[in-house]
């Protein structure tokens, strides 16, 4: 104790004093608690219930214990301090808590007790006293009638403040559990609300009296375990007149009084836990943005960007020539500049045609290796030739000397040509730049923009209809893609892995999913880079695809911004069907016990890839193998919300390897269970990287035991050399010991403060 200042007493129990102290190593103020009972061993205060469970428990919400002192046989605890205690907020107030202020502090208070609740404890003793604050947070405080949920009964009948005592251990029930602790918070919230207790009896009697006036007598139907251990004891529940909660809370909400209602109930089977209390509509604020009623967004046209115009040509009527001589007249008659490509479906090109060109640019073109004519076009076709592209010497009788240009990339399977031919000739009576079918556009397109042949070749294989893309449209979409953000050095990546975006209607299709995706409070470089992970999003069909999915999720509670940033997350979540693969995935988690109105929701908006593994060839399995652990109930539905991505891991190549390597280690399967249900990612950590080399140094450097590690698995996350390794080494400098929790729950600056190591 010589290491703290006493400032002042700060409060005094039953059990005990707290006092305010300040450290003197680290000038730190805390809390101590000072022990009436004398101690005079340390494993007599060792297995005192309120050390044996903080050391067991480490969440924001549960008052931090940071030592625990004895000297000449005084106890003392040393805690985080908190200004002040619920009771002291409410009793300095004159007017209520605003329901924003009660909806915070309880959802905190809940969050703490899950996890108490969770780690296999449950408080037994909360009252506003014991709910500690400081500004906007509040912690669970004073764990000495802490009970674990395994204990065996009969357990103490003296439990909690009376005004705040469950109606079970009223009755001198023995059996007790998590429960009494939710109708104590019922009770707090009330209190909150009006500043008064809802049930301030002045004994026991009186105290069920109290109850019976605001949640009416219990029937047979209602609790008929309650009227059994009345009738033990001797006890009739007495009839008074009932005044409903809503009449001694007048102006607060629908919800807020639903929640205490519920809390509220005789059967304490029927009372919420704390995590289906966090997922109560009451909470929504918590979690969600009020979802609000989204109009379609408007599809209206807008101008393409960048549109490029280009002059037409009556190509179409190419397709009624039946000369050769024909079609060199009706291409002289056309206005051709330098450079002009004339495009022609090839579908439409009729044979004459086909032949015709074939002879201007294969007849004299021995240099270059091309077949005659009489291999035909179409046979030409089926061959597979490497690309070539570049200025051949082919002397024409009429025009010697003349260089001429040929493209024949193919596109690597086919053989099929992208171009059938690029040349100039007088034969034809015109400056001729191509016959071509309408994919020689695009790919001129794609050399304009600097895509190589091999991106060129593995759109083709990628896209049957590339031919329905014109150098129009595809302009236009390269345009509008680059103006919401995307990079254009990205766009051949994006393009090359999904050339269909270039085929899609700018007004139709693209603008309006883009502008969906908007009205989700996106922002552009989200948008953008979803678009480069997956740009298959843009394919989908609004109507059918996007707002099923949206309507989808907000039926799970999930708002626009939430659904906006799932999407964002995982693109190709768009793809998936609602009813193969979406609902499935909801109902297996409603099967762990996950409430469909809330739990799943943010479950999957926050990790949207588990929707992408399968339910029966994955995810049931491995739930399957975590029950097999132990974990089943409340504490398999904690791993679900906290760590789903531990139900998308292969059993047999993961999380048995694991299992395995953790017993052969000592660990028992009750040690195993404790871990996963405490930190699951300890079942998907490298056996070699990250298990092993700790597991090691615990017992090889740090001489510690397994059990150490089992309440306290958080150790497997921290840094072997960063962490581990340097703070060992600086307390062992120092000759200090602490547990492995306060050892490596905190950052280096306040780990040298605690310690007195600066």
């Amino acid at each position: 104790m010589e290491r703290f200042t006493i400032i002042k007493e700060v409060g005094n129990g039953t059990f005990g004093s707290v006092w305010r102290a300040l450290s003197k190593q680290s000038g730190e103020v805390v809390a101590i608690k000072k022990m009436k009972k004398k101690y005079y061993s340390w494993e007599e205060c060792i297995n005192l219930r309120e050390v044996k469970s903080l050391r067991k428990m480490n969440h924001p919400n549960i008052v931090k214990l940071k030592e625990v002192i004895r000297e000449n046989d005084m106890l003392c605890f040393v805690f985080e301090y908190m200004e002040c205690n619920l009771y002291q907020l409410m009793k300095d107030r004159k007017k209520p808590f605003s329901e924003v202020d009660v909806r915070n502090w309880c959802f905190q208070v809940f969050q703490g007790l899950a996890y108490m609740h969770q780690r296999g404890y449950f408080h037994r003793d909360l009252k506003p006293e014991n709910l500690l604050v400081t500004k906007d947070t509040i912690k669970i405080a004073d764990f000495g009638l802490a009970r674990e949920i395994t204990s065996r009964p009969p357990f103490t009948e003296y439990v909690s403040t009376r005004w705040y005592r469950a109606p079970e251990v009223l009755l001198q029930s023995p059996i007790y559990g998590p429960p009494v602790d939710m109708w104590a918070m019922g009770a707090i919230m009330a209190e909150l609300f009006t500043l008064h207790p809802l049930f301030p009896g002045s004994s026991e009697a009186d105290e069920i009296y109290k109850i019976c006036c605001v949640i009416g007598s219990p029937t047979n139907t209602e609790w008929p375990q309650g009227l059994e251990l009345a009738s033990a004891i001797n006890y009739q529940f007495p009839q008074p007149a009932r005044v409903h909660l809503s009449a001694l809370m007048p102006g607060v909400s629908e919800d807020a009084v639903n929640l205490i209602s519920s809390l509220c109930s005789w059967d304490p089977c029927k009372r919420p836990t704390a995590m289906e209390s966090l997922q109560h509509p009451f909470f929504q604020g918590c979690f969600y943005i009020p979802p609000s009623l989204r109009a379609k967004p408007a599809l209206t046209k807008t101008p393409p960007v960048g549109a490029s115009v280009e002059q037409k040509s009556d190509s179409g009527n190419l397709g009624k020539t039946k000369s050769v001589s024909y079609a060199a007249e009706k291409l002289g008659n056309m206005a051709l500049s330098p450079g002009t490509r004339l495009l022609t479906k090839r579908s439409s090109m009729p044979p004459p045609m086909k032949a015709g060109g074939w002879d201007l640019l294969a007849g004299r073109s021995q240099e270059a290796g091309l077949p005659r004519r009489n291999a035909g076009f179409d046979q030409f076709a089926g061959n597979r030739f490497t690309p070539v592209t570049g200025h051949v010497s082919c002397p024409l009788p009429e025009d010697k000397g003349k260089r001429f240009l040929l493209a024949f990339p193919t596109d690597g399977d086919g053989g099929r040509p992208l171009v059938t031919g690029v040349w100039r000739s007088s034969d034809a009576g015109a400056q001729i730049m191509g016959t071509s079918c309408q994919v020689s556009s695009i790919m001129w397109f794609f050399k304009d923009q600097g895509f190589d042949d091999k991106n060129i070749h593995e759109m083709t294989r990628k896209c049957k209809r590339l031919d329905d893309i014109t150098k129009e449209k595809a302009s236009e979409n390269w345009e509008y893609l680059k103006s919401i953000g995307i990079h254009e050095r990205k766009l051949p990546a994006i393009i090359g892995r999904c050339p269909k975006i270039l085929a899609i209607d700018l007004h139709e299709k693209l603008i309006p999913m883009v502008q969906c995706l908007k009205s989700l409070q996106t922002k552009p470089k989200e948008i953008a880079h979803a678009i480069t992970k997956f740009p298959h999003i843009l394919l989908h069909s609004l109507e059918q695809k996007l707002c099923p999915l949206l309507a989808f999720f907000e039926a799970l509670g999930a708002n626009e911004k939430q659904i906006g940033k799932m999407i964002l997350l995982n693109p190709r979540i768009i793809s998936y069907s609602i009813e193969s693969k979406l609902s499935l995935t909801v109902d297996f988690f409603a099967n762990l016990g996950l409430s469909r109105n809330r739990a799943i929701g943010q479950v999957l908006v926050k990790h949207p890839f588990v929707m992408g593994y399968s339910v029966d060839k994955r995810l049931k399995p491995t739930s399957e193998f975590l029950k097999s652990l132990g974990l089943t109930g409340p504490l398999l539905e904690l791993v679900a919300v906290n760590f789903p991505e531990i139900l998308c891991r292969d059993v047999d190549k993961i999380l048995r390897p694991n299992v395995l390597y953790l017993k052969s280690c000592g660990f028992d399967s009750g040690q195993v269970a404790a871990m996963v249900g405490g930190y699951p990612p300890v079942l998907i950590k490298s056996v070699d990287n990250s298990l092993g080399p700790r597991i090691q140094f615990l017992k090889e450097v740090m001489g510690r035991e397994l059990s150490e590690v089992a309440g306290y698995p958080e150790f497997f996350k921290h840094s072997l050399k960063r962490r581990l390794e340097l703070r060992h080494k600086l307390l062992r400098g120092k000759n200090v010991e602490c547990s492995l929790s306060d050892m490596l729950d905190c950052n280096q600056k306040k780990f040298l403060s605690k310690f007195g190591l600066c």
